[in-house]
């Protein structure tokens, strides 16, 4: 197995600039991604966004023109079509910035979940109920520990089909683990 390219596919982070940066997935089903955002620009795959952002970005507003800037292509493989879409805040603003049908689009928000924000409406995506619960409590995580609370409001509390790959849920445990001086008993796991 080569783990060169490990270093290009990271899913968040910060850099020293105080830019961030987290990724999420989000199934494309029936979206056009054939082309990527800017044929002709350098590419770089949607994997990468995240370490290409943390590597050059002084802003969002930065970001938003490194990504208009460069080819974002879309790796998919024959029974699995996914996109990622990503949220990008700095001491002054925050967006989420998703690919729809090989264009770059930039939403005005401070919440992501596994849905396309620019097209809510699509069939493609889960995640609406947590997007609704965590819109409706956002003012009580101005604290790690209203942070934390506020996750709690939106964890998963179901398993979805064996027919879906990865599963995600999530569950209590019997007993709590320290999260940096808060216990909590919800875990996320991936089977």
């Amino acid at each position: 197995m080569n783990y060169a390219a490990a270093a290009y596919y990271m899913n968040d982070g910060m850099n020293e600039n105080g830019v961030a940066i987290n990724s999420n997935v989000v199934p494309a089903g029936e979206c056009d991604h054939t082309t990527g955002t800017n044929p002709g620009a350098p590419t770089i795959v949607s994997n990468g966004v995240v370490r290409y952002v943390l590597d050059h970005a002084k802003s969002v507003g930065h970001a938003i023109e490194l990504l208009r800037s460069v080819n974002i292509a879309t790796p998919t493989t024959s029974n699995f079509h996914y996109e990622s879409h990503w949220m990008i805040s700095d001491p002054k603003k925050t967006v989420v910035v998703e690919i729809w049908n090989n264009e770059l689009v930039v939403v005005d928000d401070c919440v992501i979940t596994n849905f396309y924000l620019s097209h809510p409406d699509s069939p493609m995506g889960i995640g609406h109920e947590r997007y609704d619960t965590l819109k409706a409590h956002y003012d009580e995580g101005t604290s790690v520990e209203g942070m934390h609370n506020l996750m709690k409001r939106a964890w998963y509390s179901k398993a979805y089909s064996s027919k879906t790959s990865p599963i995600w849920y999530s569950e209590g445990l019997e007993e709590d683990v320290d999260l940096h001086g808060m216990t909590s008993n919800l875990v996320y796991m991936k089977i």
